[in-house]
This record gives structure tokens, sequence and C-alpha cells, in this order.
């Protein structure tokens, strides 16, 4: 390239993207070898191209310089020299004009990605990918800090300890990995030991620290790519440090840290490796899966605890870079860093990028340190960072696997703590460290005038895994009316987030022996996973820890202080004269002075379910606890209380707390109150709860506790007398929905105002927000109550849609006992999340207003009661005849029709006028349309769903009425044209109005439509959507049915220790009552034994140790034996 000639590098592996740009082919050179490996393009040389070349085919992410590059050559040592001095410290210039180095910090980690460039191109296809490294040193490394190049934007997050192993250990004599069995158990992983290939001169063992995950690797353990030699290691972004080196080894050192890529060897001797494109060569191995031929031992990649390696694929990692940082480079970077060095990016080039993904964002990196300017190309809108842990374990690499797969959410992976992972599984802080970022091009604001929809659905709290009542109470509820108030055109953003402070968190950091913050990232991971498998459409879903949530809620704090709606109270508290502090009621543990269970805690007890106190309640009435409210009060207390943390008793001790004044705002509270139940049509539940706090009479809530994980209360305000006092969650769990909205449209600017549009502009925003019933009170009066005392002029909440309580075959989910379907276990049962939402969609626990006396031709077996029962039969059912045999047959047999009679196309159904029997099925699909829309707009999911499948029925009556077969498109050809031109475009109107409830299935029948996946619910059905011509795509079965006897197996699979107790006491019962009748019958047997020996001795006493032996055998435990009840449980749906 000439100077001032621009080079434009572009990241990409889907044909759609390259279409966008009108490259519709690419050129290879003749005589040049296929491109196979492709994806990896460290130290190759690109082909002088003159188009782009999308390997999509092959599946890999690549890269390719694109424009009148030259090609030239260069050599290993300039590469390797480029690339020290790339990593040792390019420079950037900050927002302040000032020059800074790229990636020397110690703790510099930083991770972003992004998925749409400023040409509008479409998203950039999740299997790229991501990671990059913080630029610069920040000053309090506790803040987040927004540095900038160009016009892309990059925030700095905190950096995660490093574990770095010690080399002083006994030479293992094999390897151990984490291998994964075959492609139909991709994602569960087995720790096994392995032989390495001999050791030779030119080899370097490693003993691995940290491992990147790629895409790639994805791809090869499920099969993609062909058949693989399991059990197989992937990963190829390796870093550790060199433990051994063969004798002839001259570039890495005993105990130096180095890295390895996707390539271990190639020959070195052929014209391609000579000329620095070892990747070209005809022998060359990969670093994982490749067969070495000498001993035919199979390569094993980085999941693992050791790699051998040959020396010229082993590079030494700059001492200032962090090892997480660098993995990604040895994959991602170097695709990304070659073809920019091979083309001469530098003073006096322009770069510009197309796509900024991960392999992209690298590109923008290394082009800005190579002295290269950038184009506008690069330009990028928004950017989300954040990262979280998981543990490393089968399940941890499991996780990891379905980031990487799919996600809305772009994934990073660098895993570490291999040491422990490999020769200590026992600690509990080995981690596979997970850096997830999200990025949007713009984020979704209001837009004056029109119907602008903010949806939060309760934020769950993070201590546990959610079971399926926690999904329907809230989040799936939330999803729905999500995506059907986009698919209405509404400009409609739905927020969510994990709720992570608090006394629970505290205690299951306890249990667990780690910190909170460690917890809650877990959980949260957690959490997220289960929600992406459901295919929820989160906007964003953020956590209530971050910056952002401690400036709002401290602000709303400060003004409700200004305007005299905070009170202080003296409250007698328990104190540990241990440690020294006061004691959360959950620390208290002791004896319930109800029942006598000695491990109850200081708010309930888990035997009896009574509240209690943590200490004994003085007899002089007055004394305020700070949770004083009209909330249930405790009926009993703890005997012989205990500290949960040292077991010391606990003293009595005067404390200061503070107050939310609900009696001071009690009118403005009611009034609003009356007017947005009303307008907003809350639900039954909601307005019943609500009123209910109202007639009780409205006290002072206490809003702080005792506790070091929470939003610090500002000691500004209330001095110091509460340094060691936080908000209580319930104060400012709520405000979590507006700190998140920040997060999502301001992004790291604390200064940023965006997500007042949001939020403060009632007159153009509608709130509707999604909970479980046990939740209402805190998102009817106490934050509501909290943005009125502030004076301001907030977004207040305009519908309340509560659900009552889902249950589970008869009794209650509960996690201890093993009752119930819980988040993590529904992929075990190998239904598709589709059938699970509709399933669950279809049992939501809302209290229902549909008259059964309609005429809709579709009848569910729903329940008319407040709260539903899980039963596994009619998911079953559900599945097999509501979807199966009504929706899944409509769409079938319409497009299988087409695809065999009708060359796959949709026939010209113009020339038949619509009869009045064509009329009059359109007038009635209208008309449940219309009541569809009414059902979603009032949130009742089910009488939607009814809506739906009505629609479906009268599709399948109007092939029925017309008899669609091959006689009617021989003789009435016209005819038979409009009865399917009507019928795709009823599949079209189905399409649109199924995806809020079953996204995927959508999708799928909008593909077989061959048309855009474009959600789009019109007021009235559009019959020509699909026009003559129409090529259509392949028919396929939407559903597939599940077997009876899979009703049974997940019965026993998910009922746990609780069905086996059943069944064991169902036993008991029945060998008592036998027992019982064998007794008796014996007993009978022996009184006329007797009465024949009285009659002949004149006896009438019966014989001398019957009684006795009756006794002794009904007091038998054997026999008599018998269990509990289950005790009620107390499981909430959020």
């Amino acid at each position: 390239m000439q100077r001032g000639q621009s080079l434009v590098f572009a990241a990409a592996d889907e044909p759609n993207f390259w279409s966008e740009l009108g490259c519709a082919g690419w050129s290879r050179p003749l005589g040049t070898p296929p491109l196979t490996t492709m994806g990896h393009l460290s130290g190759i040389m690109l082909p002088p191209f003159l188009d782009v070349c999308p390997f999509s085919a092959l599946g890999w992410p690549w890269a390719v310089a694109w424009g009148p590059a030259k090609g030239g050559r260069v050599s290993r040592k300039r590469l390797r020299g480029a690339r020290s001095q790339l990593l040792g410290g390019g420079s950037v210039v900050d927002e302040r004009g000032t020059r800074g180095k790229i990636g020397i910090e110690p703790w510099s980690l930083k991770y972003w990605a992004t998925c749409r460039s400023a040409l509008d191109l479409p998203p950039v296809p999740p299997s790229l990918f991501f990671f990059s490294f913080e630029i610069g040193a920040l000053s309090n490394p506790n803040h987040l800090t927004r540095l900038a190049i160009d016009q892309t934007s990059y925030c700095a997050v905190p950096p995660l300890p490093i574990h770095i192993p010690d080399a002083n250990m006994p030479y293992p004599e094999k390897f151990t990995g984490f291998q994964v069995k075959g492609a139909d158990t991709w994602q569960e992983f087995h720790k096994q030991e392995f032989d390495a290939k001999p050791f030779g001169d030119y080899d370097i063992d490693i003993k691995i620290e940290c491992c990147g995950v790629c895409s790639s690797d994805v791809h090869t353990v499920r099969g993609d790519w062909g058949a693989q030699p399991y059990p197989l290691a992937v990963g190829h972004e390796i870093v550790g440090k060199a433990i051994k080196v063969g004798s002839k080894v001259t570039t890495v050192k005993e105990g130096q840290r180095v890295g390895v890529g996707a390539q271990s060897w190639a020959c070195l001797d052929c014209k391609q490796c000579k000329n620095d494109n070892e990747t070209y060569c005809k022998d060359q191995l990969d670093t994982y899966g490749a067969t070495w031929p000498d001993s035919g031992v199979v390569s094993q990649g980085g999941y693992s605890s050791h790699v051998r390696t040959h020396q010229h694929w082993v590079f030494p990692i700059p001492d200032g870079l962090p090892s997480e940082v660098a993995a990604p480079m040895l994959c991602a970077g170097l695709t990304a860093y070659s073809p920019l060095v091979r083309n001469g990016a530098g003073p006096g080039k322009k770069v510009g990028i197309v796509g900024i993904g991960g392999i992209g964002h690298f590109g923008v990196l290394f082009a800005k340190a190579l002295g290269a300017e950038m184009l506008d190309l690069a330009a990028e809108k928004k950017l989300f960072t954040w990262v979280e842990k998981i543990p490393i374990s089968a399940e941890g690499l499991k996780t990891a696997m379905q980031g990487v797969e799919a996600s809305k959410v772009r994934y990073r992976y660098c895993m570490t703590g291999y040491e422990e992972a490999f020769e200590s599984l026992s600690n509990p802080s080995t981690t596979i460290t997970t850096l997830a970022v999200m990025a949007t091009a713009e984020p979704i604001l209001p837009v004056k005038g029109k119907n602008n929809v903010l949806v939060t659905s309760a934020l769950p709290y993070v201590n546990n895994t959610p079971h399926l009542g926690n999904v329907i109470g809230s989040v799936l509820s939330a999803d729905v009316f999500a995506r059907f108030s986009r698919a209405r055109g509404n400009p409609t953003i739905f927020i969510c987030g994990s709720d992570e402070y608090g006394t629970a968190t505290e205690t299951k950091a306890l249990e667990e022996g780690v910190d909170p913050e460690t917890l809650c990232r877990k959980y949260h991971a957690v959490h997220k996973g289960i929600y992406e498998w459901f295919n929820l459409s989160f906007d964003i879903f953020g956590r209530t820890p971050t910056e952002q949530q401690t400036e709002i809620v401290q602000d709303i704090f400060r003004k409700l202080w200004q305007n005299g709606y905070i009170e202080e109270r003296e409250t007698t508290q328990p104190f540990c004269p241990v440690h020294h502090s006061f004691l959360a009621d959950r620390f208290v543990e002791g004896e319930c002075s109800l029942c006598g269970y000695n491990d109850a805690r200081g708010d309930q007890c888990d035997k009896c379910g009574n509240l209690l106190d943590p200490l004994e309640p003085e007899p002089e009435a007055g004394n305020a606890k700070p949770d004083d409210d009209i909330a249930a009060k405790a009926t009993g207390w703890l005997i012989n209380p205990r500290c949960k943390l040292d077991g010391a008793k606990p003293d009595k001790k005067q404390t200061k707390h503070l107050f939310l004044r609900l009696d001071a705002l009690k009118e403005p509270l009611i009034d609003w109150f009356k007017k947005a139940s009303t307008e907003g049509a809350w639900s039954t539940s909601a307005q019943t709860i609500t009123q209910a706090w109202i007639d009780k009479g409205l006290k002072p809530r206490g809003i702080t506790r005792d506790l070091k994980w929470g939003v610090p209360v500002p000691r500004d305000v209330t001095g110091e007398d509460y340094a060691a006092k936080v908000f209580y969650v319930w104060f400012d769990a709520c405000i979590g929905y507006v700190s998140i909205t920040k997060n999502y449209t301001d992004g790291a600017d604390l200064a940023g105002k965006k997500w007042e549009q949001w939020w403060k502009n009632p007159d153009e925003v509608k709130l509707y927000q999604f909970l479980g019933k046990d939740n209402v009170q805190f998102h009817s009066t106490v934050f509501p109550a909290s943005q009125l005392g502030t004076n301001e002029n907030w977004t207040k909440v305009h519908k309340i849609s509560a659900t009552e309580y889902l249950n589970y075959e008869g009794g209650k989910f509960s996690k201890s006992r093993g009752v119930g379907v819980f988040g993590n276990q529904v992929q075990e049962t190998g239904v598709p999340s589709d059938v699970w939402r509709y399933y669950l969609l279809s049992r939501r626990p809302e209290v229902r207003s549909h008259d059964p006396s309609d005429n809709m031709i579709v009848v569910l077996t729903i329940s008319q009661t407040s709260d539903s029962e899980f039963m596994w039969q009619e998911l079953v059912d559900g599945n097999n005849n509501e979807l199966l045999k009504n929706l899944g047959n409509f769409c079938q047999r319409v497009i299988k029709f087409a695809q065999a009679k009708l060359d796959t196309t949709v026939p010209d159904y113009t020339k038949f006028s619509l009869n009045d029997y064509l009329k009059n099925h359109v007038k009635e699909v209208n008309v449940n349309l219309k009541e569809y829309i009414a059902n979603m707009e009032g949130t009742k999911f089910r009488d939607g769903l009814r809506s739906i499948l009505s629609i479906s029925a009268l599709g399948n009556k109007l092939l029925q009425d017309n008899k669609l077969d091959n006689k009617l498109l021989t003789e009435e050809p016209d005819r038979c044209a409009a009865i399917i031109g009507l019928a795709l475009n009823q599949i079209a109107l189905i399409a649109s109005i199924l995806n809020p409830y079953m996204p995927v299935t959508s999708k799928a029948i909008f593909e077989q439509l061959g048309v855009e996946p474009t959600p789009t619910i019109p007021d009235e059905w559009v019959t020509d959507a699909i026009k003559p011509g129409q090529k259509l795509g392949e028919a396929k079965h939407l559903f597939s049915q599940i077997p009876a006897s899979k009703i049974e197996e997940w019965r026993e699979a998910f009922g746990g220790e609780e069905v086996r107790k059943q069944k064991e006491e169902a036993a008991a019962k029945a060998a008592a009552k036998k027992a019982a009748k064998e007794r008796e019958k014996e007993k009978k047997r022996l009184k006329k034994e007797a009465a024949k020996a009285a009659a002949a001795s004149g006896a009438e006493a019966a014989p001398a140790g019957v009684e006795s032996g009756e006794k002794k055998s009904e007091a038998d435990p054997a026999i008599e034996a018998v269990t509990e009840a289950i005790a009620k449980a107390d499981v909430h749906t959020s």
C-alpha cells in the first residue's frame, strides 16, 4: 500500500454480513493451498485478495486485509520483533489528550465487545472472539473510568487476582485435562489424565496458568467441523510457565512465562514454512486434536494442567502484561495483528474496521499502537462492561461453552487457577474468570409522542438457584410483555438484574465460606445462564453492587432527609461482645420458644414457620425495631440465642436506625395509588395487598441495617453513628431498576443523564412491573413513597402485574428437599426452551377474568383458581396435543403442500376473489386477533395463548372445510391457490403473535415462510403480507412427540428424596395395615383356641403372654414407624 491509502480490516464469519458490503465473491491465487486453517492467521501471509473472502462455510471467525494490498512478506524475526514491541507498549491518546502505554500496567485488566459498526451493518456474529485490555492507569481502581481512542470508548474495570502456580512441584509423568468424550455430550467435561508426546530436543513443557475460551473450541467439541479424536481437551490461547526445556531450545528459558496459540508444529522446511506461512504447511499440527506422526499421541489443548510444544510456537510474554490479557492475543489478537503488519499499517496509513467484535477491537488497538490513523468506520456508539467469576469445574466449563455458543450478550472467558483445579480441587477459591461484556449501537430512548414502554421484572435475589415459580412469577412474564410491546412498534426497554445486597447474601456467603461479592458473582452467572436458556430478551441484565446504584440510592435518601421524611429511632438489638458489632436478625440463632427447634433463625423458625424475635421482648411496649411497620409481627423469640459467626451469647444494646416516614407520606401515596391502580388496571392481588397495607395504617419503616454488604448510609448527612450501617435491601432494591437503566443508557458515565428520559418522564413513559405477590408492598408502597418524598417528577408504576404461587405436583418447590424443577435442571429434560415457556405461561398463576362459557374453539385445561399447579402430565399433553396437533399441524401441512406441489413458491392467489366463506374466515381471525391484543395489553397471558391457538385452529378448519388436497389443486387451481395464500399469510400472523411466547418457534416459522424473522403485530390482519411468487423455505417439524413414559421418569427424578420418602411412607402404611390384619387374624385364632382349652379345663382366662405379645408386636418400630407429613415449604415465586 502507498502512503495515504486506506487499509480496511474486517472481522466476521457470516455471509449476510459481507453481502451488505457488496462483496459477493473472493479470489485465490492459483497454486495456493485451500485455506482450511484460515481462522488462525498468526505468522502467515495473506494472499493479495482483491475481494473479501468469507470463510463462513468453515465456521471460523477470521480476518483479512481488504484493499489494494501488495501482500509483501514479513520475516519471522520482524514479525516477532513487532509483536514484542506491540505487546510491550504501543502508544495511544486518552481523552485528556495525553499519551499512554497499552497493556503495561500489571493490574490493568479490561474487556469489552460490541456488535454493530457505524455503517449500520448487521450485528457481529456471536462466534467471534471478544477481548481487550485497559489503556493507561487508573488513579482509583475502585472506580470505572472511560478512555477514548478516536471515536471508540473503552471502559476500565478493576482487576481480578491472578494465581501464578509454583513451578517447584514434582514433575508429572502424565498431564491432566478437562476432556469431552463425544459430540453428543460436548457440554460434559471430565477431569482425566492423558499421555503427552515423547519429549524432544526442541520441546518445551508449559505448566498452564490460564487459557482463553474461544468459539472454535465450541465448534470442535460439538462436532461442527467433523469427527474429532475424543476424548479431547480443547483450548488454544495458553499462557503458563516453562518448567522444562529441550537441550536444543534457544528461545525460552526454564521458569519463563510463555504463551502458545492454535498451532504447535510444522515441518519448517517446505516452501510455505520458509516463506513464513507455516499455517499453510501440509504437515502442520494444531495445538489440540492433531495426531503426532511418530507416536500416534493426540495433542490436547489448554483446558489442561500442562502442554508440550515445539519452541517455534512458544512466545515469551512481557512482564508487564497480565496473563489473562495476553492469552486471547495468541489467537484473536494475532488474527488481527498479522494482516495489519503485513499490509504496512503504521504512520501515514489509514485503517478502517468493519464490524468491531473481539477481533475487530484488537484491530483498533493494534492499528493505533502501530501509529495508523483510524477511519470513522471504527466509531462505536455505546459499550457496557462487567466482570464475573464461576467455579472451575465440569459445570463451570459447561457454562463457559454455553455462553460462547449462543448469546445475545457477548462473552469472553479466560480460565485461571489451574494449579488448584488439577492439584487441590477442594480449594474453594479456584475459579474461571468470566469476562462477560455487552454492547449496543445506541441505547433505546423514549420517543416523544409515542407509547414508550419501560418494563421491569422483580430483581431475582442471588443467594440461590431460581425454580420455575421464580421464572414464571416475574422474568418470563415480563419478557412476554416486552416482546409484545416491541412487536407493536413501541419504543421498549426490558430492565432486570440481580438483587445482591442484604442479610441473606451475607449469611449464604458465610455458609459457603466465601465473601459476599464472590457469592454474588457466582449466582449472578447462574441466573444469567438460566435466563439466557429461556431466551429472555433483556436489554440489560445488570447488578445492584454498582457505583450507579450507590449514587442514585444516596441521592434519593438525601432528598427524603431534606424534605423531612426520614426519622431516627433508638432500637434494642443483639450485639456480639466477641466481634463487637450489632447483629441482624438472621445472624442470631437459637431455640425456638414455640416449637423447641434448636437451629431457628432470629427472624423465623424453619421448622414451625413462625416469625421470631432474636431476643425475648421487653415486657414494656414502645421499643421500636428497625423493621417496625404494619407487616406481621413476631409471635415468638429465641431461647439461648447465639451469634451465628462465633457462637457468643449476644447482649441487648441500644442503637440508632433510620425510618422512612410512610405515615407522613400517606395522603399523597393513597391519592396516587387510587389513580394509578385504576388507570393501569393492576392485577387483583396487587390492589388487594396494597389496600390491606393502607387499611392497617401506614407506619414508619426501618431502612437501615447493621451489615457490611450494602449501599452505605452517607455519613455527610447522618454522622458517624451510621458509619457501620447500610441501607435495608428493600429500600434500595427497587432503586436497582433505575441504576441498571443508567448502566444501560449511560454506561460508565456517572455524570450521564440519559436514564432520566425513562425514569423522570411520566408524561411520555409507562412503567410496567412484573413480580410475585410476595413483593407487591415494596413496589406499590415503599418505592412509590420514596419517589413521592423526593418531590421530583418520577416515572411511577403504571401497571403492576403480580402473579400468585406456582406449586409443584400437589406440594411446594423445595430445593433443600429436592422437590421441583429448578432453572438449572430444565435442560436435563431435553424439552426445548420454547415448550417450557409455553407450558409455564399456560399455567401462569394469574387471577383469571376469562368467561369459560365463551365460544373459543380451543379449550385448554387451565385452572380457574389463583395459584397454579405444575404437573408433568400437563406438560406432556400441552406439547403433544396443543402444540403438535394444532399449531404444528397447521404450519407443517400448508408449507409442506406448497413445497411438494407448488415448487416451494407462494402461488398467485389474486386470481380468486374471496367468497363469503373466506371473508367470514378473515373476520373470525380478526375477532381473535383483537381479543389477543386486549389480553396482552391487560397482561392476561393465559388468555393470550388461547387466542393464538384459536387462530391456529381456525387455520386447520380452513384446510379441512376446503379439503386441501391434490384433487382441489387439479380441479380448482385458483381456489386452491387462494386457500394456500390465505393460509400462508395466516401462518405469518401466527409467527408474529407467537413470538412473545415462543421466540425460537416463531423464528423457525418465519424461516419456513422465507421471510425475515421480524415480528409485527397489527391491529388488523394483513392477508397479503406474503406475496405471490415468494420462495418459501424448507418445511420442517416445529415440535416433537414426548413419550408418555417420560412423565414418571421426570416425576421421580425431580421429586428426589421427597418422592422416595412419600413412597416409603405409603409402603410402610401398607405393611402396617397388612400386619395389623395378620395380628387381628392371629388374635382371633388364639382366642378360639383359648376358648376351646377353657371349655376343656374349665378355665376362662386366655393363655398367658398373648396380650403382652400383641403389645410387643404393636410396639415394633419396623411396623409402626411412619414419617410425619410433608412440612409446608417457605419458597416464594420471586
